[in-house]
Formats: C-alpha cells, sequence, structure tokens
C-alpha cells in the first residue's frame, strides 16, 4: 500500500482516509444514532462544509461496524439531454444483485421495483438497505416526470411492507396451494430500509417537492456546521502525530503557529472553521516543510503568513495547466467569476454562457474543479454552474486580475508606443522622400 499523506488538501475525504479524519467525532456519533433510530434523515449544510467527507470517512466506516444495516451511497449528477440514467435506474444499480430469488421470480417475475431489489438483497442474506443519496439536490435538475416516478418507488420501499400487486400474487398462489409456510414467512419479513438525503442548506426548500409522498421529510434533519475552534484543533494536530504508513514522519506545530493559524481560519461571524481551509494550509505545511525540507517542528517562522499561502494556491494551480489553457481559465475566473472592484464578490455562471462567452470545454471547468479552484452545482433546469471554491480565494483572484490588467496596460503601452514610433519613421520618411522629389523639380 503506498504511503498517504496526512491531509487530503482541497478534495473531499475519502473512505480509505477515515483513520485520519479528526474534528468531526460528535457528529459522525450524532448523526449515526439519528440514521440507526429514524427511516429517512436529512444531512444539510452550507456547500463545501464537508458532507460528503462526513459520509464517506465518517459515516460508512461506523455503519459497516455494525450488522444491522449495509450502507449503499448513490449518487444521480446534473441531469445534461444526454444523461445516461434517470434517478430511479441510477438507484436501482445500486440495490442490484446478480442473485435471484426464486420466490420472487414464482410471483412476479418481471417486476424490477426498487421494492423487488430490496427485497432480493434480503433473500440473499444481506442486512437492511440503508440508501445514502449524497448531494440530493442533483434530483431536481430532472423532468419532474423523472423526479416523480423515482419518489413514488422509494416511498413504496420505504412505507409499504408489501405492495398491493405482489399481495394480490400471493393471495392466488395460497388458493392454489403453491406457497409454502416458509415462502409465506421470507416475503412477510419487514425489510426496514433506511434512508438519508444529503443536500445544501440553500437547497432545502426543494424537498417540498416530494411531500405527496414524503409528507414529514424534514422531520428528522442534522445540520452540519463549520468546525468549532476545538474541534479545528483536533483536525490539525492529531493527523500530524499519527505514526503509520505515512510519506512524512510524525510532525507538530508550536501553540504560537497554533494558535495564528486558528486565528486567520475563524469566521468573524461564529468563530467557527471550515475544514476545507484546513487542509489545503496544512497540505502544504506537509509537503513543502516537512517533506520537502525535513521540519519537525512549525513554529510561526515556518507557517509564514496564511493568506499568502491561500494566494499562491491559485497561482499553483493556474501554472499547473497546460499553456494554452491557463490565460483562458484566468479570464473566466478573474474577469467572469469574481465581481469588479476591490472587494469582490463570487458570481455563479451556467457552464453553456462559460463555453459562449469564455471558450471554455467541460474537461477545462473539470480540471478547474479537481482543483478545487471552482465548483459545481446543478443547475434546476439542467447542467451546471461553476463558481469560485471559497471566499478566501477572493482576495488572490483580485490581485491577479490587477496585476494581469497592469500587464495588459503595459503591453498596450508599448504597442502604442512602437505604433507612434512607427508612424513617426513613416512621417520622416515621406518628408525624405518629399524633399527629394523637390530637389529634382
Amino acid at each position: 500500500m503506498n504511503p498517504q499523506y496526512r491531509y487530503p488538501g482541497v478534495t473531499p475525504f475519502s473512505r480509505e482516509q477515515s483513520a485520519i479524519f479528526f474534528g468531526r467525532e460528535k457528529d459522525i456519533q450524532r448523526l449515526n444514532t439519528r440514521i440507526l433510530r429514524e427511516n429517512l434523515v436529512v444531512l444539510h449544510g452550507k456547500s463545501g462544509l464537508g458532507k460528503s467527507s462526513l459520509i464517506n470517512a465518517g459515516i460508512l466506516p461506523k455503519l459497516e461496524q455494525g450488522e444491522l444495516y449495509e450502507p449503499l451511497l448513490v449518487r444521480f449528477g446534473a441531469w445534461t439531454p444526454n444523461a445516461a440514467y434517470t434517478p430511479l435506474e441510477s438507484t436501482k444499480a445500486t440495490l442490484q444483485t446478480t442473485s435471484k430469488s426464486d420466490l420472487l421470480q414464482k410471483l412476479l417475475p418481471q417486476d424490477q421495483s426498487l421494492w423487488t431489489l430490496a427485497k432480493e438483497r434480503q433473500l440473499a442474506g444481506k442486512a437492511a438497505p440503508l440508501l445514502i443519496f449524497d448531494q440530493f439536490e442533483e434530483l431536481f435538475s430532472y423532468p419532474d416526470t423523472a423526479i416523480q416516478v423515482f419518489v413514488k418507488e422509494l416511498a413504496e420501499l420505504v412505507f409499504t411492507h408489501i405492495p398491493q400487486r405482489f399481495r394480490e400474487r400471493l393471495e392466488q398462489l395460497e388458493d392454489q396451494n403453491e406457497l409454502s409456510d416458509e415462502e409465506d414467512a421470507q416475503i412477510e419479513q419487514p425489510l426496514l430500509p433506511h434512508l438519508l438525503f444529503a443536500i445544501r442548506s440553500d437547497r432545502l426548500h426543494l424537498l417540498d417537492r416530494l411531500k405527496d409522498y414524503f409528507p414529514n421529510v424534514l422531520r428528522h434533519s442534522y445540520e452540519l456546521l463549520a468546525l468549532s475552534p476545538e474541534d479545528a484543533r483536533a483536525a490539525i494536530v492529531q493527523p500530524a502525530a499519527m505514526t503509520g504508513n505515512f510519506a512524512t514522519p510524525p510532525f507538530q506545530y508550536s501553540a504560537a503557529a497554533l494558535d495564528q493559524l486558528l486565528h486567520y481560519l475563524q469566521n468573524e461571524e461564529d468563530q467557527r472553521i471550515e475544514g476545507i481551509l484546513i487542509q489545503m494550509l496544512c497540505e502544504h505545511y506537509e509537503k513543502k516543510l516537512v517533506e520537502a525540507q525535513g521540519l519537525q517542528q512549525l513554529d510561526l517562522l515556518q507557517i509564514g503568513e496564511p493568506a499568502n499561502i491561500v494566494a499562491q494556491y491559485y497561482e499553483e494551480k493556474i501554472t499547473s495547466l497546460a499553456n494554452a489553457q491557463r490565460e483562458t481559465a484566468r479570464k473566466l475566473i478573474e474577469d467572469g467569476l469574481v465581481s469588479k472592484g476591490e472587494d469582490g464578490m463570487r458570481l455563479s455562471l451556467h457552464e453553456s454562457f462559460i463555453e459562449q462567452e469564455y471558450g471554455v470545454q467541460t474537461a477545462l471547468l473539470e480540471q478547474l474543479v479537481n482543483s478545487r479552484l471552482l465548483r459545481s452545482e446543478p443547475f434546476l433546469r439542467g447542467g451546471y454552474t461553476y463558481e469560485l471554491s471559497h471566499d478566501r480565494l477572493i482576495p488572490a483572484v483580485v490581485k491577479a486580475r490587477k496585476q494581469r490588467y497592469a500587464k495588459l496596460a503595459e503591453q498596450e503601452r508599448l504597442a502604442e508606443q512602437e505604433r507612434l514610433k512607427a508612424q513617426a519613421e513613416q512621417e520622416r520618411l515621406e518628408k525624405e522622400k518629399a524633399k527629394r522629389q523637390l530637389r529634382l523639380v
């Protein structure tokens, strides 16, 4: 197994990184308890606070320790005219098993509903399914018909003990003495499925569209907040102190360095800290100071000014692009995704507008998302919108924009000088020509 770094940077934690996922122990315990207690829980929080990390590195490992439920992760992706799967098809693919139940084949062999697929898993000896829908807001980018078909089947899975079509078929087989007591007991065994919807807080209102089938959809919800200073401290310090198969030896932060780092990271309004910023900075310290320079004690001098590291991150990611892509990416981010002025604001643009106005293709957008310079969000009428991944990148973008504008202005000034020089030379040559003609006359 290849050594891993102690901080994943700006990418969400994966299932394999659960051992270095610190600072969310309380959230893991509370959410896990709620998931096991209720058949539907809604996890919500602001974009970028780490819902996917909490699910991948916190909830999945916790659920896998038990035997009551089998966690199954589902992602829809935003709708496009060329979407390969509907939400229902994506969920069915997650539930699908290779085994086919003789009992279900005897009842309704053509039925491939969510309830049937879950029942097949149960009859194959699997634990009750716990469907985890990450980025559930993507559902609402699909056409209404696709949403309604999916929600209807999902509600049948959760709330129906045995669907009516199966009951009618059971009665026929019982009348014909073709159903054994054992088979009857198997079909009567409750499925007990549970659901977790993970959704952005600013998209919670969309869940109202499910109320025909899930009237109490928000009864059991859990809000994920940014980290408290205490939890943020754990997320910084504890991975650094671990021993094991890591790319770097254990190291530590001095008290002064840690205090400065936390002070920079804290939100002014509530003093909470976003995990993505911790991972961005600590990844830099681990790779640039511990790995590259061999340091094992990071003090104020070593950690430097965190704001400069964030600015450096922006430039590094732009520079890592192919030469032909750098200027295109800069124009999109600096001119299109941050408003004009010293105190710029994040703007959001749809992918079709981005391609039309800035000539940025999907492949480059995906690169910018993977590097976490940009964040994509499903658009309610299909496709994705894109915005800067975090407000803390705005000063770096504004600074880069000013430098680029200054460089362009200097280039224009030099070009104008060359133009005027060429014009003056042309005028001089014309005067010389006129003098020669006059002497000839």
